[in-house]
């Protein structure tokens, strides 16, 4: 009696221990579609905060060539500064960084650079027309424009946390990215905005 309850329970724990591990299969496919769902928000978050960047600016080229137009149409003003203003307007977008995939240090600088000869001759250009006397909705386009222009470093440090979050995870999990995906082996870390 003895020897038969002994032989049902080791041929119960050999049947066990024979059985195939299903749980730590599941888990590894827990895991992996678990950092799928982590890549798709971080790149969507980072792809969002990227588009809010460049609408912001858009706007703010927008609302200095709306100035520009405003006092030329209000105001006594130089031609040959207003001639030259409006040249670095139209031409501003042209040396702006394209996407975030091609994005570099000189990119940005090259670009800041332009911006900020172009704000720095418009303010010059506004103080010299005295459009704050003659242009009645100038006043508030170049409050709009300050605040556009402040907006950047913030909008900048968003999209760049989100880049952080993305360049640590693609590093991190490259081996397990790359079992998920086949063009996940090609995920490369990207630029930032912030010196690093």
């Amino acid at each position: 009696m003895v020897r038969s309850c002994l032989f049902i329970l080791l041929s119960f724990c050999v049947f066990v221990q024979c059985q195939p591990n299903r749980s730590g299969k599941e888990t590894v496919e827990i895991n992996n579609d678990s950092l799928q769902v982590q890549l798709t928000t971080i790149t969507d978050s980072m792809q969002i905060s990227w588009s809010t960047l460049i609408e912001s600016d858009n706007l703010k080229i927008q609302q200095i060539k709306d100035l520009l137009k405003n006092i030329s149409q209000s105001c006594k003003y130089d031609k040959a500064l207003y001639t030259q203003l409006l040249n670095k307007e139209e031409t501003l977008l042209s040396k702006r960084y394209t996407d975030p995939d091609s994005l570099t240090n000189d990119q940005i600088d090259f670009y800041d650079s332009a911006t900020d000869s172009l704000l720095t001759d418009l303010t010059l250009f506004y103080e010299k027309t005295h459009a704050t006397t003659c242009c009645v909705s100038c006043d508030s386009l170049e409050k709009r424009i300050d605040s556009l222009t402040s907006e950047v470093a913030t909008l900048r440090r968003k999209y760049d946390n989100y880049t952080e979050e993305y360049n640590a995870l693609i590093i991190q999990q490259k081996e397990a990215l790359s079992t998920i995906k086949s063009e996940y082996k090609n995920l490369k870390p990207r630029q930032l905005f912030s010196p690093m």
